[in-house]
């Protein structure tokens, strides 16, 4: 079965990404900003909008559940069977 993370990111400070980014882009100085989007004035607005954002490192990330997909036997399409286990922490 297919399986999703469903994640809480925090973003910080959100700066343009680009193609082939290895860390993120200097905010000034040797300060680097948190993370990128390809829209990052979208930021507050980001459920209404195709935005996408990227984070560089693993302590912004907190899993929160497991969703598992499954293929329904007379249509053949997944959905989503519920969700697998919690990771804890706040709902």
């Amino acid at each position: 079965p297919l399986k999703m993370l469903v994640c809480r990111v925090l973003l910080g400070d959100c700066a343009r990404g680009a193609p082939g980014l290895r860390r993120p882009p200097p905010k000034s100085g040797t300060e680097l900003y948190d993370s990128v989007s390809n829209s990052p004035a979208s930021k507050a607005n980001y459920a209404s909008q195709n935005v996408m954002f990227g984070v560089f490192d693993n302590a912004q990330v907190y899993p929160e559940y497991v969703v598992q997909y499954v293929k329904g036997p007379a249509s053949g399409v997944v959905a989503p069977r519920g969700v697998v286990g919690g990771f804890g922490g706040p709902a």
